[in-house]
């Protein structure tokens, strides 16, 4: 093979990322979904009542629209957090900082 078949086979083989990168993405994602569901299942178990439109944890009640925003917060720390922990990359734990406080500011002004 000639040099140029040889990088173009590498460029080829190589287009989605490093198989590391990919892998680090792929356990990144898995982490952030396994929490979510974590969270439903224990909910689940605990019985809540989210025909009626409200969720009850422990002695805290709080709207399904509520919960949902919780879940979608959660989530994205999660998976932004194993992301900086898998790659190192500092923006990524920018960004689960931002989501936590973006979470613990709409439940300060949903408490108050």
């Amino acid at each position: 093979m000639e040099k140029e078949d040889i990088l173009l086979k590498s460029k080829n083989d190589n287009r989605k990322g490093d198989e590391l990168q990919v892998q680090n993405k792929q356990n990144a994602e898995m982490f952030g979904y396994g929490s979510v569901m974590f969270v439903l299942v224990i909910l689940m178990i605990m019985g809540s009542e989210l025909v009626s439109g409200e969720v009850q944890i422990g002695s805290m009640t709080m709207l399904f629209e509520d919960f949902i925003t919780l879940l979608v917060g959660l989530s994205l720390v999660c998976e932004f957090g194993a992301k900086f922990y898998f790659t190192r990359k500092w923006w990524q734990l920018l960004l689960a900082l931002f989501f936590l406080a973006g979470i613990i500011a709409y439940f300060i002004r949903y408490q108050l």
